[in-house]
């Protein structure tokens, strides 16, 4: 996710300097400088999910007084090149030559779900909507557990 100023570049400055504020009592918070050609300065900061984000963000507006852009999250992908060299892309626009490429990687959770079978319709649901692979799973009488999932999603 690319955090930048609204005002641009006259922000950067203060915005880096909170956000190594922030970090000193959130070892979670991982950020790094972005060049942005459409925001332009920025930082890109990894959060520990959508409520560290939302927190994180609060905080700089509130405490810091900074008026903040904030993109989608997105996520790094790998780039096998027919040359056997392996390089990391942070945007689509960042690809090279598809004839040089061989193959491209993106990272994927492993996931576990629990549950009674009287829940299988209503909780299953969402995940059956979108885009995932049932490793293995398991029907079991015995234990209180009826269902055990373990599924793999993208995380873009």
């Amino acid at each position: 996710m690319l955090v930048s100023s609204q005002s641009l570049n006259d922000q950067y400055k203060d915005l880096k300097e909170a956000i190594e504020k922030l970090s000193l009592s959130d070892s979670a918070l991982r950020f790094e400088p972005e060049n942005s050609p459409v925001l332009g300065f920025g930082l890109r900061i990894g959060f520990l999910g959508l409520l560290h984000m939302d927190i994180i963000k609060e905080r700089l507006e509130r405490e810091f007084k900074l008026d903040l852009v904030v993109t989608n999250p997105s996520t790094n992908y790998q780039v096998l090149l027919n040359s056997g060299e392996e390089i990391e892309i942070k945007s689509a626009s960042n690809l090279p030559d598809t004839s040089s490429i061989s193959e491209i990687r993106e990272p994927w959770v492993k996931g576990e779900i629990i549950l009674p079978v009287s829940m299988i319709g209503k909780r299953l649901d969402p995940y059956c909507r979108e885009t995932w692979l049932a490793e293995e799973y398991l029907l079991s009488r015995r234990s209180r557990c009826d269902l055990f999932l373990k599924p793999r999603w993208p995380t873009s």
